[in-house]
């Protein structure tokens, strides 16, 4: 995941400032966190469904890196 491509960077920390608030409130349980991932309309669909899981194992990684 690339924080420097287009609004990523912003994305990013308002994700932070959300998974801060959970992470602080001793009340709040997330039990489950649906990730989908996304391409355009371009090329094959089969190339874009492998582009689009691929976009979504990338942010799952590294949701999983901020929040062990």
């Amino acid at each position: 995941m690339n924080p420097a491509f287009s609004g990523n960077s912003a994305e990013i920390n308002a994700l932070k400032e959300f998974m801060a608030k959970f992470k602080s409130d001793t009340l709040m349980c997330v039990k489950s966190v649906k990730i989908e991932g996304w391409a355009s309309p371009d090329g094959s669909t089969a190339s874009n469904q492998k582009l689009a899981k691929a976009r979504a194992n990338t942010f799952v990684a590294y949701l999983r890196s901020q929040c062990p």
